[in-house]
């Protein structure tokens, strides 16, 4: 039998700092997320990160927290749902690389349920290594130790998938009408480490050795997260026919003193205020479901930064959540797999 498993990041179980505290701890001591030798890991994670930030983190996780629990969670739950009801044949569960419902479980059911072709779809659109090797490793582990001998496929990053980018415009499309023209339209992407990018880099020479490496297409930046974010953008673009000189890129959620790909997010919303914009609208296409870094870091704290320095207006673009243009891409995806 085939199943399909749509898989994304995940959230704690509730917006407490009980909570968050072993949802940041599994999340940190990944070691593709934090890349340190073990020991320094534990100590970074366990003794000096977690502890403080889990109270942070759990305030703002409580001003987005709604009655279905977390935002990322109950949209992922709802997308499955309805492109469940849209197939004929196979299995489709969702599970999260970190909390619940969890990828260990999950799989485990769809084993037990007969399944012995399996596609696991991370809702990821750049590849990355800390999110899109990450969840295929942990299958693998998860997979090897359930002694499955089944057939597995992953779906590959689709940050130029056709089906996707003109899916990712109307939605966009469709909010941005419900307003007037802006001055200018920032898309912001999750940051990663400076050497997460060389990883992937198969000639160990090329990547970050000029200004625009990434904006030129070679067998180097095949997996580069920047290039792919810069085709993202490009094409979105064009889709929605956004002159060059009205739309820019960055990276938001850096965390520590590593030097992480720029520019940066908060700094070039104070730039862009500072430059005279005052209505801007922001896109997050690293994101396919809204969550603590959109609603919060964007749509809340990103825009009150954005005030102070001058601005006026700013608008956070939902992702494209449970939207029935995304449930009908993903859908046409699960049926070319299932069929």
């Amino acid at each position: 039998m085939k199943g399909v498993l749509i898989s994304n990041l995940g959230s704690p179980d509730d917006a407490t700092p009980e909570a968050v505290d072993p949802y940041l701890k599994q999340f940190l001591m990944d070691p593709y997320v934090i890349d340190a030798i073990y020991p320094l890991r534990y100590i970074l994670v366990n003794w000096l990160i977690v502890p403080k930030r889990k109270f942070e983190s759990a305030e703002a996780y409580e001003q987005i927290w709604t009655k279905d629990g977390s935002p990322l969670v109950s949209s992922t739950r709802e997308l499955t749902k309805q492109v469940r009801a849209k197939i004929q044949d196979g299995i489709v569960e969702f599970a999260m690389r970190y909390g619940q419902p969890s990828l260990d479980i999950t799989l485990k059911k769809m084993i037990d349920r007969g399944v012995d072709d399996l596609l696991v779809m991370p809702l990821y659109p750049q590849y990355a290594w800390a999110s899109t090797t990450s969840t295929e490793e942990e299958c693998k582990r998860l997979l090897k130790k359930f002694k499955y001998k089944g057939k597995l496929s992953f779906t590959p990053a689709f940050y130029k998938d056709p089906d996707y980018i003109q899916c990712a415009a109307d939605i966009y499309k469709e909010e941005l009408l419900k307003h007037e023209v802006f001055d200018h339209y920032l898309f912001s992407y999750h940051g990663i480490p400076e050497r997460h990018l060389k990883y992937t880099d198969p000639s160990k020479s090329y990547c970050l050795s000029k200004p625009d490496c990434c904006q030129i297409p070679c067998e180097a930046n095949r997996n580069c997260y920047k290039h792919h974010c810069w085709v993202n953008t490009e094409l979105i673009s064009s889709a929605l026919s956004l002159p060059p000189e009205k739309r820019s890129m960055a990276f938001q959620s850096r965390l520590g003193k590593d030097p992480w790909i720029k520019p940066f997010t908060d700094i070039e919303l104070v730039k862009l205020a500072e430059k005279g914009v005052r209505r801007l609208a922001i896109f997050s296409p690293s994101f396919v479901a809204d969550c603590l870094e959109t609603i919060e870091e964007l749509g809340m704290r990103g825009k009150e930064d954005f005030i102070k320095a001058g601005g006026k207006e700013l608008l956070l673009v939902p992702s494209l959540n449970s939207h029935p243009r995304w449930v009908e891409t993903v859908s046409s995806w699960t049926e070319d797999f299932l069929v």
